[in-house]
């Protein structure tokens, strides 16, 4: 199962997932005003409306890893490495408890594609070999369907549902499905 090579640009044939660069602004900005990104995913601010100023801090908030609170990417596919496609990212890593969250998205045009599952299976291995974590979780609301079979792609098992737990672009409090993978699972797959 490992066949990924594990740096801070995680190569795993395709998708590669890179450092976000300020030259991915202008897909924020375009992304950012995707319906199903602003209901799923909204940016702080609004990239769409804050312009290629904010999304240019954007993307050097997220190639910087030194609070050691996150670790993300932007995910290109091999042919055109400098063109990013989406976005996977780990969150709230806990050390102490060898934990973290999970989270991604897709542009319009490359979804359908399994460009995220396989970018978040790639996140997940590199959260067990250089993170030394042994379990990723995935939450996302129940109304998001591809999100639930991205997670279950990537070998995160559903765990349960937890009502009413986020609100999310709608401004609704929605049901979240949460989904795992423990260091084990990927070792025993």
């Amino acid at each position: 199962m490992r066949t990924c090579v594990l740096r801070e640009q995680v190569d795993c044939g395709d998708p590669v997932l890179r450092a976000w660069l300020p030259t991915d602004a202008g897909m924020l900005v375009s992304v950012a005003a995707d319906p199903l990104i602003a209901l799923w995913n909204p940016f702080n601010p609004d990239l769409s409306v804050a312009g290629l100023e904010a999304a240019e801090a954007w993307c050097a908030n997220r190639a910087d890893w030194s609070d050691g609170g996150h670790a993300s990417w932007a995910i290109a596919l091999s042919e055109r490495p400098g063109q990013a496609v989406g976005s996977v990212s780990l969150f709230q890593i806990e050390p102490d408890q060898a934990c973290c969250q999970g989270g991604y998205w897709v542009s319009p045009g490359h979804r359908g594609r399994g460009v995220a599952w396989r970018g978040l299976q790639a996140a997940a291995l590199f959260a067990f070999d250089r993170l030394d974590l042994h379990r990723v979780e995935i939450f996302h609301s129940v109304e998001n369907e591809a999100s639930c079979k991205t997670a279950e792609r990537a070998g995160l098992l559903l765990e349960g549902t937890h009502r009413l737990s986020h609100r999310y672009g709608d401004g609704r409090y929605h049901d979240e499905h949460c989904h795992a993978v423990l260091e084990t699972d990927y070792l025993a797959g």
